[in-house]
């Protein structure tokens, strides 16, 4: 977690003294590997008034496969991080739910996702996702949550399969092209 955030002083005291223990500053760590899966942590300054811009963004890898995950980051964050790591990415988890504070034109064309998953509830108060955000991402394949449900992905090798896990429909997979990577895993 970013022990940094303006928030988290506030939100661990509802911690147990052994949950509060186990917490590490994320900041800390550049890279780290989970078993088979290796992150990259990319770490960006921010504006210390807003808890969502120093959300924790994470670059995943497994096999062949990328994943971004951007948390609750906003605009500010995106325009940093472009100008900071490699964003190009399969898989975009698309930040703050779909709202319109966050996943701009410049970004989402600097990670070109193929897949784009919108954590969202049905019927949410903010209306998320954001209309003008679900036209930025057309070019990928959309996946929301509050059409779908949750989701499952499974990742083997150069194959990747989605299912809605509440849905009447079937497993999808999508076979990537393994010839054309241009970049190696870190």
């Amino acid at each position: 977690m970013n022990t940094q955030d303006i928030k988290f002083n506030e939100w661990v005291m509802q911690l147990s003294p052994e949950q509060q223990s186990l917490i590490i500053d994320s900041r800390r760590f550049s890279e780290f590997s989970v078993g088979d899966i290796h992150f990259e942590n990319f770490l960006h300054e921010s504006e210390p008034l807003d808890s969502n811009e120093q959300s924790v963004v994470l670059k995943a890898h497994l096999n062949h496969f990328s994943i971004l995950f951007t948390g609750d980051a906003g605009l500010r964050t995106e325009e940093e991080l472009m100008s900071l790591y490699n964003l190009k990415s399969d898989i975009l988890k698309v930040g703050h739910h779909g709202s319109d504070t966050s996943s701009g034109e410049r970004f989402i064309d600097e990670v070109s996702p193929e897949i784009s998953l919108i954590s969202a509830g049905v019927n949410n108060r903010y209306g998320h996702p954001h209309d003008s955000v679900v036209e930025t991402l057309e070019p990928s394949r959309i996946i929301s949550t509050n059409a779908k449900g949750m989701v499952e992905f499974k990742i083997n090798h150069d194959t990747i399969c989605i299912r809605a896990k509440f849905s009447e429909y079937g497993e999808e997979c999508l076979k990537k092209d393994i010839k054309k990577e241009p970049e190696s895993r870190p």
